[in-house]
């Protein structure tokens, strides 16, 4: 018996020095290879594992265990309730895929199949794929933009979304006609706007149309959608103007600026009255500005003792007409002298004075000093066959005022020897007042006439 187990302890033995060999070898070389190729270690490993078909599977832990373990610096396990690796540092378990998988916190994971699933630091996941329908990689028509549809498949719609890689042009709602580097059919609503080129210097906004009724800028309200108001190239201008309310303002092109009208005919052509809020004040030097019957403003010269002008403190505003008539025959009795035919001047225009057939209407309350003179020709019998009489007069709204004036030299019988007749008065008069000069005559109608032209005039300047 004891002959049969020599054998067994002998076995033991030699067991037993191998371990203890083993185990010397690893103290003495502090390194460990485990797996495929034992013999062949890296010089900077203390622990190299090595296969092809086996996996390292580390210490796995619940949240709840994991947290009861306080280990060393650099511990690492797996946590089930997490699918995720953990990491112990002096502050405690840190998470590989929210701290330091990602910026801030976001990670991305392949997940094999050409799509990706992106989680943000806040953990909420966005699939990210490059398949089509049928799980295979996506291809599309040279050009192709993808984006999410309605199935949240990524899919392509060239005539919405194009990108030319010939000409590198972007296209919104077309595909065609990309002779821009953007090229949108359809709205564009921006909250701001700003233009630059490489250099930081304004790039022209350049709007084309078809017809003018296309080359249009509509601005409508935040909310609503309603138009306000259009900026838009029509008439050979660019007008623009409220909704339902055209011409506000038109810029006619090489022409001029239309405010209420689309036909300017000056630089500044405003249909409607407009308003000057403040002006600076005036000098002595200064031209009166004037505004004739079609609205044009003129510069007319005013002699103002201060040099400031108000409506109610016009001073020395004259007027002057005279007759243009070779000659216009006296009627018997009395006449309406033809005096205001010819406007030679008139300073305050038709705000002061305005003529009306043979009558001059005031404009303005004051005192006026009117001067005339009367140039006559002709006989000098009357119907009794005696020396005719001709006196002249001022008229005020039809009622005689001031003096009556009676010609002088009048004893012609070859209607060759002038006489004239001079009238000089001074008259606090009314807005709207109407001036007539009334020539009286005792001699045969068309016997007596105003002189030709140039040989008789009328006066008036407004004094206060």
């Amino acid at each position: 018996m004891k002959k049969k187990l020599a054998p067994l302890v002998a076995i033991s033995r030699r067991i037993g020095m191998f371990f203890l060999f083993f185990l010397l070898l690893i103290k003495t070389q502090a390194q460990v290879k485990i797996g495929d190729n034992p013999n062949t270690i890296d010089t900077a490993s203390v622990l190299e594992l090595e296969s092809t078909s086996r996996a390292l599977v580390i210490t796995r832990v619940t949240d709840t265990q994991m947290q009861l373990i306080e280990p060393l610096q650099g511990a690492v396990v797996y946590n089930i309730d997490q699918q995720c690796i953990f990491y112990f540092d002096a502050n405690g378990w840190k998470n590989l895929c929210t701290e330091g998988g990602g910026r801030d916190g976001a990670t991305l994971i392949d997940n094999g199949n050409n799509t990706y699933t992106f989680t943000d630091a806040n953990g909420i996941e966005t699939l990210i794929s490059f398949n089509n329908d049928n799980g295979n990689a996506l291809t599309g028509d040279p050009g192709s933009i993808f984006f999410a549809g309605t199935d949240t498949n990524a899919t392509e719609n060239n005539s919405e979304l194009y990108w030319d890689t010939v000409t590198n042009r972007l296209g919104i709602g077309t595909n065609t006609n990309l002779n821009n580097k953007l090229t949108v059919n359809g709205d564009i609503g921006a909250t701001q706007m700003l233009l630059n080129n490489a250099n930081q210097e304004a790039t022209p906004l350049i709007i084309r149309g078809l017809g003018e009724s296309q080359k249009m800028i509509s601005f409508q309200d935040e909310n609503q959608g309603n138009t306000l108001f259009n900026i838009n190239f029509r008439g050979a201008g660019l007008n623009i103007d409220e909704i339902n309310k055209e011409h506000r303002l038109f810029i006619k092109i090489l022409g001029g600026m239309g405010i209420e009208t689309r036909t300017p005919t000056e630089t500044l052509d405003v249909n409607g009255t407009f308003r000057v809020r403040q002006l600076a004040p005036s000098l002595t030097t200064d031209n009166y500005v004037t505004v004739d019957a079609n609205g044009v403003f003129h510069r007319s010269v005013t002699n103002s003792v201060s040099g400031k002008q108000t409506p109610n403190s016009f001073k020395y505003l004259s007027g002057r007409w005279t007759n243009n008539e070779m000659r216009i025959g006296l009627s018997f009795g009395k006449t309406e002298a033809p005096i205001f035919a010819s406007e030679n001047f008139k300073d305050g225009a038709n705000s002061i004075y305005e003529v009306n057939g043979n009558s001059l209407i005031v404009k303005l309350s004051g005192r006026y000093d009117l001067r005339c003179i009367l140039s006559l020709i002709g006989a000098n019998t009357s119907t009794t066959g005696q020396i005719a009489t001709i006196s002249a007069r001022i008229h005020i709204n039809g009622l005689s005022v001031g003096a009556i004036n009676v010609a002088a030299n009048n004893g012609s019988n070859d209607k060759t020897v002038l006489s004239s007749i001079a009238i000089n008065d001074l008259l606090q008069l009314k807005a709207n007042d109407v001036i007539t000069i009334v020539v009286s005559t005792n001699a045969f109608s068309n016997t007596v006439y105003f002189n030709s032209e140039g040989t008789s005039n009328f006066s008036i300047t407004k004094l206060d």
